[in-house]
């Protein structure tokens, strides 16, 4: 091989080797900057320093995450200073495969117990599953809106607080009142706990009038 004006053909090989390599991560931290992992080589029984991941934006938008420990990462380094890098990839092997959503094309990412978002766009659908708890805030309207069916089955108390709620135009404002606009219909036994009243009056089922009390 030809050496040029860097050194010999060896060296530059050897330049080359060791800007990019491949290792474990078996530590991780929240550095100042963000996470660092430290990555052991076994060809070589060395351990890096602690190393930067690289990231998807580091300034207005972005998003975060670090390597988990035991996960295989591949860390570029510089070649004038071949002791510092930063951890670009994991590498999916038979020790920690990729994510395996329901089609090549969706989008998806997973949480350590199995929490998993993805997006299908072959079908359309957006699934979030094995949540533990979700929190929304927004500083504006929330808007959802369905051509089909909405249902929310829920296994406990379904708490909804507003200064006004509308059921189609059936109003409850912040102090209970209820006001419809239509007809209600009661099938089953009403209870009234005080003194109501009626105006004019109620009408029986068989067509007969009661007291306006």
């Amino acid at each position: 091989m030809t050496p040029d004006r860097y050194g010999t053909a060896r060296e530059t090989d050897a330049t080359a080797f060791n800007t990019v390599r491949t290792g474990r991560v078996i530590d991780r931290r929240m550095g100042q900057n963000g996470p660092e992992v430290l990555v052991t080589y076994y060809d070589r029984d060395i351990t890096s320093d602690w190393l930067p991941v690289g990231q998807q934006g580091s300034s207005g938008a972005s998003m975060f995450y670090c390597p988990r420990n035991g996960d295989n990462v591949t860390v570029l380094h510089f070649p004038t200073a071949i002791e510092t890098g930063v951890v670009v990839c994991t590498n999916p092997t038979s020790n920690g495969g990729a994510i395996q959503p329901d089609s090549i094309n969706s989008i998806a990412c997973r949480g350590d117990n199995g929490e998993q978002f993805s997006y299908n766009p072959d079908t359309k659908t957006l699934a979030m599953q094995g949540c533990g708890t979700v929190s929304i805030t927004a500083s504006g309207d929330i808007t959802i809106q369905a051509n089909g069916n909405l249902t929310m089955p829920v296994g406990s108390t379904m708490k909804v607080t507003a200064a006004t709620i509308n059921l189609n135009g059936v109003i409850i404002d912040s102090s209970g009142n209820v006001t419809i606009p239509g007809r209600l219909i009661v099938e089953g036994t009403t209870t009234m706990m005080q003194l109501a009243t009626a105006n004019p009056h109620c009408l029986n089922v068989d067509g007969t009038s009661t007291d306006s009390t």
